[in-house]
């Protein structure tokens, strides 16, 4: 009754807070950083052109259909 190996993490089965037991710690390996920086260059690349490509498409889709049944309705009468 009084074995407490099992509370609050400290079973030492291999978590995140064990030592040399996750996959969560990764500032030993050095080309797995490199590797992350040129993946998020390439993200930022991407993005920069892509959000304001998708913004102006939408806004022009959106405003188009907003006001067309309005000077639809303008002209009519």
């Amino acid at each position: 009754m009084g074995d407490n190996r099992g509370v609050g993490g400290a079973s030492g089965r291999g978590g995140p807070s064990s030592a040399g037991g996750g996959s969560l710690q990764t500032s030993g390996s050095a080309p797995d950083a490199v590797d992350g920086k040129t993946q998020a260059r390439r993200v930022d690349k991407i993005s920069r052109k892509l959000f304001p490509t998708a913004f102006t498409v939408f806004n022009a889709f959106y405003w188009t259909v907003y006001v067309l049944p309005y000077s639809q309705q303008s002209v009519k009468e």
